[in-house]
Order: C-alpha cells, then structure tokens, then sequence
C-alpha cells in the first residue's frame, strides 16, 4: 500500500519527462546506464529523498558540479530526467541549499558560500551592511544567484523559496 503523503508529493514531478533514448544521454556526455569512476561516487540528499518520489533520485556530481535527476526504474537501467551543470558559485550555494534541506539557510552562511568565505566572514559583512544601510547592496549578487538557481532547478520539480529576513530554503514547485 502506497503512502498518502508520498502520493502528494509525487505531483510536482508528474509533467517531468525523461529523455527519449540512449543517444540523448551520449549527447550530455553521460554514460548510459549512468556509471561513475570507483573512486568517485555522487551524493545523494537523504531528507530530499523522502519526498521525492520511490522512483527517483536526485544526485550531485561535485567534480562535474552537476546536478542530476534519474528515474530508478528496477526493470530498466537508470534515465536521466533533468540535468544541469553549475558554475563554482552558483554550486557552493546550491549544495548548502540541498543538504539544509527540509531547513533554511540564513543568508550570512550563502553570502559567504558564494564569495567562497568562511560564515563567519558572511556575519561581519552582513552586519557592517545594516549598520551603514547596504545590505539590500550587499544581497543583491546574492539574490541573482538565487533566482538564476530557480530557473534551473525548474526541471528538477525544484524551487528556492524565501524565508523572509532570513535566508532561502529549497522547496517543491506545485
């Protein structure tokens, strides 16, 4: 018997569509089945992964800093259904996004994730933009990272919804 809630959640993900053949795949310069080197193995997102659909997982390739959404058939080998590769900033942003899931993360952390600092350098930075009025400043690259993200993650059934005054937090698109 299938879960209800797990029903639910499977809507987002019913307009997606996998590619048609193997040679789709050969043409995004992946392997089909997928296989990855034996050293190398992708993330995959735990918390995510409980309100996907049974069928499918989404995983991360950090050397390629690609994003992959398959189709885990057990009578068929795996298909991709969505597929993106990310620029380094755009990446680190993504991943904090991802693995803070079903949490937010506080702007502070992506401001820092995107510059490629530590946390605590995202704090100072935006405290120094309160106390001289700049922070709407100071998040703007930080914005446009995030609605770039939201694009892109349209495909996935993903979206990046604000938590106001806060951060971002991933969401499901409905």
């Amino acid at each position: 018997m299938e879960n209800p809630g797990q029903q639910q959640s499977a809507e987002p993900f019913a307009a997606l569509r996998p590619f048609q053949s193997k040679d789709q795949c050969r043409l995004m310069n992946m392997e089909f089945p997928m296989r990855f080197p034996r050293h190398h193995h992708p993330d995959c997102f735990p918390m995510l992964q409980t309100v996907l659909p049974a069928n499918r997982m989404l995983l991360a390739d950090h050397a390629a800093r690609t994003l992959m959404l398959v189709d885990t058939k057990k009578d068929f080998p795996e298909t991709i259904i969505a597929l993106d590769s990310f620029k380094t900033p755009e990446w680190r942003v993504l991943l904090l996004l991802l693995e803070a899931y079903p949490q937010g993360v506080a702007h502070a952390q992506l401001l820092a994730a995107l510059h490629n600092h530590s946390p605590a350098y995202g704090r100072e930075q935006l405290t120094v933009a309160r106390q001289d009025k700049q922070l709407r400043e100071l998040l703007r690259p930080l914005r446009e990272t995030v609605t770039n993200l939201r694009r892109r993650l349209e495909p996935f059934g993903l979206s990046i919804a604000i938590q106001y005054a806060k951060g971002y937090v991933i969401s499901f698109r409905t």
